[in-house]
Formats: C-alpha cells, sequence, structure tokens
C-alpha cells in the first residue's frame, strides 16, 4: 500500500475555503479535480494546493448535490501519474487504503477492509470500511490493492471509531460520463430529474426538464466577501504583499509561505484571540539546556514577540484580542515576525545545530 501512496500522491490536492477544508484528486483522463460537494459548499471557487505546484485558485465547475460529488477545475500546471477508476467489482473483505489531508495536514493514509459494499444511506449507496477517516479525508480517494481508485471517501460518524464512508466508483463514473459534454463549463444536476444543465440556461431557478426549484446559494452561490475579524486578518495579509484568497487553508486559518517558512494565523471563535507564529526549528538533539536558556534570554529580550515549545518545535509568536485588532499595528508585527523568524531560523540551525522545519510536512 505504501507504493501506491508514493505513486499517486502528487494527483491528491489539498482543498481550502473560507468555510471548510478537505481533498479532491485527479483520475487519468480527466482533466478535472473530483471531490465532495460538501468540501466546496458555498464557494464558486476555492483553493487548492499540492506537492508540485503552487497555491491557486480554481472554479468549481459541476456539482451534484445529492450524491455529494463536485468538479473542480484543474490547472494546466499539474504534472504528476494520475490513477485510473475501478471498474469492479467490489468485495468485503478487501483492504483499501484512504488517502487525504485530515485536519489539514499533508498527505496522511489509513488502511482497512471494506466490510460492507453496499450500505444504504438516503438512497445512496456507500461502501463501509473500517478505516477511520478525519474530516480532512473528505473528497479524496479510496484505493484498492491494485492501485484503483474503488470510491470517493465521504462520510464519518463521530459516535463510531474506526468506521467510515466512501461512495463507490460508479457514482464518480456516472457523473463524469453526464458532465463529459459540458466540461469547462458551470453545470448542475438536478436532485429531482437527475439531468445535468447549464447554470446559464435554469428558467428563473427552475430545472428546465422537470420543473424543480433550485436553491440557488447552494448551486451558484454569490462571491465570497469577508466581513469582521476576517476582514481585518485579510486586509494585514494583502498590505504586506501576500495574496489574501491563495492564503486561505481552512475557516479562520491562514497561511503565509515566505523563504522557506510558513506564518500561520489562526482565529478562535472561544479566546477571540488572532495568534500568529511560525515554527522555526526541531529541538537540537545535544546541548539542549545551553539551547532552553538562550531562547529564555531572547524572549527577555524581545519586546513584542515569544518563543514557545510545542511537542518538539520551537515557535515565536504573537497574539492579538481581537477588539484590540490594529490594521497598522499589526501589519508592522507580522513583518517583524517574518523578519526575525528568518534571523532566527538561521541562528539556530548554524549556532546550535538545530534541525529545520520540513515545510511541506506542515
Amino acid at each position: 500500500m505504501n507504493k501506491i501512496i508514493d505513486r499517486y500522491k502528487d494527483s491528491i490536492v489539498q482543498i481550502s475555503t473560507p468555510f471548510n477544508f478537505g481533498s479532491g484528486f485527479i483520475l487519468n483522463g480527466w482533466d478535472l479535480i473530483i471531490t465532495n460537494y460538501h468540501v466546496v459548499k458555498g464557494n464558486k471557487e476555492v483553493v487548492i494546493s499540492g506537492r508540485n505546484f503552487k497555491k491557486k485558485a480554481v472554479r468549481v465547475l459541476y456539482v451534484d448535490i445529492l450524491q455529494d460529488i463536485a468538479f473542480l477545475e484543474k490547472p494546466k500546471s499539474i504534472e504528476a501519474e494520475f490513477p485510473d477508476l475501478s471498474e469492479g467489482p467490489l468485495n468485503e473483505g478487501e483492504r483499501v487504503l484512504a488517502i487525504g489531508h485530515p485536519m489539514s495536514l499533508n498527505y496522511t493514509s489509513t488502511s482497512g477492509i471494506i466490510s460492507k459494499v453496499d450500505r444504504e444511506y438516503n438512497g445512496i449507496k456507500y461502501i463501509q470500511i473500517d478505516a477511520p477517516l478525519n474530516p480532512g479525508n473528505s473528497g479524496g480517494p479510496l484505493f484498492n490493492a491494485n492501485a484503483e481508485v474503488v470510491g470517493l471517501n465521504t462520510m464519518i460518524i463521530k459516535e463510531a471509531e474506526n468506521i467510515g464512508f466512501a461512495l463507490p466508483f460508479y457514482y464518480i463514473s456516472e457523473n463524469l460520463d453526464l458532465y463529459y459534454s459540458y466540461q469547462e463549463k458551470n453545470s448542475i444536476r438536478c436532485s429531482s430529474c437527475r439531468r445535468v444543465q447549464l447554470i446559464e440556461e435554469l428558467n428563473n431557478g427552475y430545472c428546465s426538464n422537470c420543473g424543480h426549484k433550485f436553491n440557488l446559494e447552494e448551486y451558484d452561490p454569490p462571491a465570497y466577501i469577508p466581513e469582521g475579524i476576517v476582514k481585518k486578518i485579510e486586509g494585514v495579509i494583502a498590505e504586506c504583499g501576500f495574496d489574501a484568497v491563495t492564503s486561505r487553508s481552512g475557516p479562520f486559518f491562514w497561511e503565509l509561505e515566505q523563504q522557506g517558512s510558513i506564518v500561520k494565523i489562526v482565529y478562535s471563535n472561544k479566546s477571540k484571540f488572532v495568534v500568529f507564529d511560525v515554527s522555526t526549528c526541531l529541538l537540537p538533539d545535544d546541548n539542549i539546556a545551553m539551547f532552553y536558556e538562550f531562547v529564555l534570554q531572547q524572549n527577555y529580550v524581545l519586546k513584542n514577540l515569544t518563543f514557545s515549545l510545542k511537542n518538539n518545535e520551537i515557535l515565536l509568536s504573537f497574539l492579538i484580542f481581537d477588539d484590540d485588532f490594529n490594521t497598522d499595528a499589526c501589519k508592522e508585527l507580522l513583518k517583524e515576525l517574518m523578519v526575525k523568524s528568518n534571523h532566527y531560523i538561521r541562528l539556530f540551525q548554524e549556532r546550535f545545530l538545530a534541525k529545520p522545519i520540513n515545510i511541506n510536512q506542515q
């Protein structure tokens, strides 16, 4: 199963929106990205990232709300080996591998077996697997031992450990076939008559075939406009020279990549604090006491920033209460964080032989 990960990880993308995050993947022979509708719900465009291309905003091209499937625009710059879609059959007891981005992490996988091939819920059949899926797995591929995609990772049950659900390959194939003649055009599949039609051809919001009333906020949502603290944070991001849209990594979460490190920005609705931090290094193997002493001394020297330890990572951070958020002051603090973090990254590696952070694993 590890060979499958190495072979196809470049075909799997991370998807971020202001409301959600998840995964998507590209199949051999198809110039689009496949994911779950619930991952991209409420968005005309989403941000994707991967191993061999930079973050990019892409359009949501097609949605089937009933089967929870969506297709996204695929950038021409993505070059990888893409997996084939299985043609079946599915067998209970068959080993499978779920790949995705749980909790916004890069390329994690979970292996298990198919415990039921046709578990039905709300009229839709699912593959039930004993591999525990996390929210970020949604939209990622489910592989069989032959490295074929047999399903689309879709659901978890919070009360049940080690159980996940995936849409079977035949739903993916069905939607691909229906969308074939509409490629690169914004289209939808009616949840009533199941016909595919272009957004622009809707009859005042009704299906032109069966008269079904569409919820256009689901099928053709308005463009996202940030408000409140999110608007302030994204204003600071833009003023520091970063693209606010492609910096989004999920709800109230942004990542700014600069000179081999990543500034992470997180807002907590519960505490009302905005936290900015950079992972500068891993703890060194030797002279840890001397290293700790130096870091504590720097906390005394630094006026606006603070070092802290998270697991074995040394973070440089600052935080602001949302009611105290001042755009100009925060912009200067963010600039200081970026400059100081680069300084300490070099210093820690040169003086203490601290281990560098692999930003591709953050």
